[in-house]
């Protein structure tokens, strides 16, 4: 009967720890901010940067707001891709975008009028079949300054049913201050 229960039993932990590590260092690294482009282009010579798109908020209902940084030459543009989980919206051209740190308010323009269609945020698979859209904020040296030395707290936007606020948390501020000093 005790040859029975020498019998060498696998250690799971053992295993569950030789499969687990591999998977968090691969999830640690993939989505980790990263610059996408990085190029002069051939026919403009225009200086090209840009980062990966990353999570800024996202509540249980209402707007879905993912973001990214662009820089052109000198010129900075705040990507803002925003999902909605039902219905049709629109954003005018000129329309703003508030971000709002502990003692100031960063005021952002559109700088086009955009319908939100499916997909229209791009990326990801739940994007495909919601309604989206992608807008450029243009960001002066003020903005930019602001964004990489306060926290935000909360952003507003305006569409043309009226505006979309939520609150922006520590972990999402930390990224969007990882990005914009990617492409500077």
């Amino acid at each position: 009967m005790i040859i029975n229960y020498i019998i060498k039993i696998p250690n799971y932990q053992t295993i569950a720890m030789k499969l687990l590590l591999p998977l968090l260092l691969l999830c640690s690294t993939t989505f980790a901010q990263k610059l996408i482009t990085n190029k002069t282009d051939e026919f403009t010579g225009k200086k090209i940067k840009e980062t990966s798109v990353e999570n800024l908020a996202q509540p249980l209902s209402g707007f879905s707001y993912r973001f990214s940084f662009k820089k052109i030459n000198d010129n900075v543009y705040f990507n803002l891709r925003i999902m909605s989980h039902g219905s049709v919206f629109a954003i005018k051209d000129g329309e703003v975008l508030l971000l709002k740190t502990a003692d100031s308010v960063i005021k952002l323009s559109n700088t086009e009028y955009s319908i939100s269609k499916k997909g229209g945020a791009g990326g990801g698979l739940s994007s495909g079949y919601s309604e989206g859209v992608s807008l450029y904020f243009p960001l002066n040296n003020e903005a930019i300054e602001t964004i990489k030395s306060k926290p935000i707290v909360k952003m507003r936007l305006y569409t043309t049913d009226g505006y979309s606020e939520q609150d922006v948390k520590a972990a999402a501020d930390k990224r969007v201050k990882q990005a914009i000093a990617l492409v500077l």
